[in-house]
């Protein structure tokens, strides 16, 4: 397919300004006919009725045109990759970065999926049937300029919570004398957190990945009861990649994430 959506909404967009207009020039020619026609100007009543008859063409034309104009496919285009591409160019020529993974889009803070059968796309699980790559890209400048609604602390709590359930629940499984509790798969974590079956489709392994960076980022560490939270990237991931966690943070580096440990007086 040749062009891009951007072009192709523009274009009608033009074709849509320019149908308005003739609508616009059809209703005044209506007006002038219904004015001649209540004060009984006979003339300026058959004048104004080969004006409005002359517009309605003009502008039947005009809309059968602006019709004719949109042969765009976009479901197909979607579908072959493209909004996917086009959103990453429009991004980055706004100075934001979009990143692809396992079939979704990372663009810091937001998480967003190509849905093709529709056409839209989805940021963070909400669906936007607006499309249009200048004004999805609008938006996730906007989500990126809002305060942070995920709250560090308290997924560190939740976290937290994990960790000391499993830790306790495998043998073996204990504190070391300084206190440094073992390192457990993050991954083990995620199954934990989702073990009913529908919520894996509200809050995804990706998901899951992505507040892990924003925890991360966000440098809280320390949970209520004083336990120092330890992110690990190394242990284990040889011969074992699919228990790791990936994802390109907001500088474009690739944030790797295994395991993850909790030291304190108080685990």
């Amino acid at each position: 397919m040749t062009g891009n959506l951007e072009a192709a909404l523009a274009q009608t967009e033009r074709d849509a300004r320019a149908t308005l207009r003739s609508a616009d020039a059809s209703t005044k020619a209506a007006r002038r006919l219904v004015a001649a026609a209540l004060t009984g100007d006979i003339n300026a009543m058959t004048k104004a009725i080969a004006e409005t008859e002359q517009a309605t063409a003009a502008l039947s034309m005009q809309l059968r045109n602006t019709s004719d104009g949109w042969t765009f496919d976009a479901k197909s285009y979607a579908e072959s990759g493209g909004l996917a591409e086009e959103l990453k160019a429009v991004a980055a020529a706004e100075g934001l970065s979009i990143h692809e993974q396992d079939g979704r889009l990372f663009c810091y803070p937001a998480l967003l999926r190509i849905l093709p059968s529709d056409p839209a796309v989805e940021i963070d699980r909400k669906k936007l049937r607006s499309i249009r790559p200048s004004f999805v890209v609008a938006r996730l400048k906007v989500l990126r300029m809002r305060p942070q609604r995920f709250r560090p602390e308290q997924f560190l709590e939740v976290l937290f919570k994990a960790y000391e359930w499993a830790r306790k629940a495998e043998a073996g499984r204990t504190l070391r004398l300084d206190g440094r509790g073992p390192v457990i798969e993050l991954v083990a974590l995620f199954d934990l957190l989702t073990l009913f079956p529908d919520t894996q489709k509200d809050y995804g392994k990706l998901e899951f990945t992505r507040d892990l960076y924003l925890l991360d980022r966000s440098r809280v560490a320390e949970t209520k009861g004083g336990a120092s939270l330890e992110l690990s990237a190394s242990t284990g991931t040889k011969g074992a990649t699919s228990k790791l966690l990936q994802i390109v943070g907001e500088d474009g580096v690739v944030k790797v994430y295994y395991g993850i440990s909790f030291t304190g007086a108080r685990l």
